[in-house]
């Protein structure tokens, strides 16, 4: 068992049991639709990550040269001249500078949803998860932490083990390389550098991933719809309701799993033990 098919069977057996607990772990973005073309072309996949807080996670798109021209250009379209090509998801709610900050709720909401339909339809798949580091770091002994050193590499392997298994099943088969670009946030690029390459060594044993990159998310949309999608994934982690979610589900299912401690540290136990083996 893969890190990756781990959440989704436990997301799959606690959905039914433990819907009424407030405390959200794991969050899994699967894709329904795989078959776009007749054609095979390259991918490259568009992620960003938070730290913010209790709160850790990593989520991204996936996509061909294509499907994030044809992103970008719709993206933009939909962005007012005020916001210069620019949407950043914490800004948009919370800034007073914001373009959308004399805009009512529901307009603001409105845009938002548009925002989540072009990437959902934009692109072949996404793939996240969100966690608590203080759960984490309660659950996950210091000398248990051998590989997964903490809750960012825990959340970046969970994500790239998803993408791997997902890239495998694209038919026809995309050549590799998958290239890989994060947002570039100041202080940061050497670490989760270090985290990537770590993740890739131990999980990528076909070469499917080429080597990370970091870009700014006011030049590369796709950055920009990624900072959505996290933004989005940490505010239902939250146990806030969230309609972009609903945009999001229409065409690919959304797996939230809500474990008790105990079904949590097993589950991360059993990860930690299958990498030993690996």
């Amino acid at each position: 068992m893969t890190p990756y098919s781990g959440v989704r069977q436990l997301a799959e057996l606690c959905l039914l049991q433990e819907t009424a607990l407030r405390s959200h772990y794991l969050m899994v973005m699967q894709p329904i639709e795989f078959h776009r073309h007749n054609v095979s072309f390259p991918h490259n996949c568009y992620f960003d990550e938070t730290e913010n807080d209790n709160v850790v996670g990593v989520a991204g798109w996936l996509g061909t040269f294509d499907n994030f021209i044809g992103l970008e250009s719709r993206w933009r379209n939909a962005l007012p001249p005020s916001a210069n090509g620019y949407f950043h998801y914490t800004d948009f709610w919370n800034s007073p500078k914001s373009y959308g900050a004399n805009w009512s709720k529901e307009e603001r909401i409105e845009h938002v949803k548009t925002l989540a339909s072009i990437a959902r339809d934009c692109t072949t798949c996404a793939v996240g998860i969100v966690i608590s580091s203080a759960t984490y770091d309660e659950l996950i002994p210091s000398k248990d932490r051998i590989v997964l050193k903490s809750p960012i590499h825990f959340c970046l392997a969970q994500c790239l083990t998803g993408l791997l298994e997902i890239y495998k099943e694209l038919r026809p088969a995309p050549p590799a390389p998958l290239r890989v670009m994060f947002d570039r946030k100041k202080g940061q690029e050497g670490t989760l550098a270090a985290i990537y390459y770590t993740v890739r060594e131990l999980f990528d044993k076909d070469h499917i991933l080429g080597d990370m990159s970091f870009g700014s998310s006011k030049l590369e949309v796709p950055l920009q719809a990624a900072d959505l999608l996290i933004g989005e994934l940490r505010r239902t982690q939250a146990g806030h309701e969230s309609v972009v979610m609903d945009v999001l589900r229409e065409k690919r299912s959304l797996l939230v799993a809500f474990p008790k401690d105990d079904e949590f540290r097993a589950y991360l136990k059993n990860v930690l033990a299958n990498l030993k083996k690996s």
